[in-house]
C-alpha cells in the first residue's frame, strides 16, 4: 500500500474515532469525510440527556423532551428543533423551540466543537408575550449552563494516524443531508 493510500486510511479511521463516520470523499472542493444527518441525529439521541427541565425562579418551568437534528447551510451552523412545554401561573402552553451552533475546528488543539449558539424560533401557541420571553431567558440560561462550547472530539496528536488528521483537518461545511470535514496540506 502505498504512503498516500496509508495517510487517507489513517485520516479516514481518525475520523471514525471522531463520531464522524463516512467515507472519503473527493470533488470540487477537496478530500471530505461527511458525518450524514442520520448519523449526527444517532449521536444527538445517544448524549443529549433528555428530558430537560428548568424552574426560573419559581415563576415558570420549561421542559424540553427531545431534539431533532437541523441543518442550517446558509449560515453553516447545525442545530436542533425540541418540542417545549411551559408551566406558568397555573397554566400550560406546548409548542416547539430551535436553536443552531457552528461547527468549528480549531487547528492548534486539534479540537472540534460547537459555539455561537443562537436561539432560532419560540412557537407556543397561545403563550402570552411577556412569558415567552420568560421562556426564551430559561432556555438561554439552560445552554448558558450546559453547552456554553460542546467539545465534539479532540484529535490526539501523539497518535499516527490522529496526529496526521489534526495537521490534515482545514474546516467544516454544513451541508444539506451532512456535515462535511474538509482535508488538506
Amino acid at each position: 500500500m502505498s504512503f498516500r493510500l496509508r495517510l487517507l486510511g489513517s485520516l479516514l479511521v481518525a475520523f471514525l474515532f471522531a463520531g464522524c463516520a463516512g467515507p472519503l470523499k473527493i470533488g470540487p472542493d477537496g478530500l471530505r469525510v461527511e458525518a450524514t444527518d442520520v448519523q449526527i441525529q444517532k449521536e444527538i439521541d445517544k448524549a443529549a440527556g433528555f428530558p430537560v427541565r428548568k424552574s426560573l425562579a419559581g415563576m415558570a418551568k420549561v421542559q424540553i423532551e427531545q431534539a431533532r437534528l437541523l441543518l442550517i447551510v446558509p449560515d453553516n451552523s447545525i442545530g436542533v428543533s425540541m418540542p417545549v412545554k411551559v408551566d406558568a401561573m397555573m397554566k400550560s402552553w406546548s409548542g416547539r423551540i430551535a436553536f443552531s451552533a457552528t461547527p468549528v475546528y480549531e487547528k492548534g488543539t486539534g479540537v472540534i466543537y460547537v459555539t455561537n449558539f443562537a436561539l432560532r424560533a419560540i412557537e407556543v401557541p397561545g403563550l402570552p408575550a411577556e412569558l415567552g420571553d420568560l421562556a426564551a431567558k430559561a432556555v438561554t440560561l439552560v445552554l448558558q449552563e450546559t453547552v456554553k462550547r460542546y467539545d465534539v472530539y479532540r484529535l490526539d496528536g501523539s497518535k499516527w494516524g490522529e496526529g496526521l488528521a489534526k495537521l490534515a483537518l482545514k474546516d467544516i461545511q454544513v451541508r444539506d443531508s451532512a456535515v462535511a470535514f474538509h482535508l488538506g496540506f
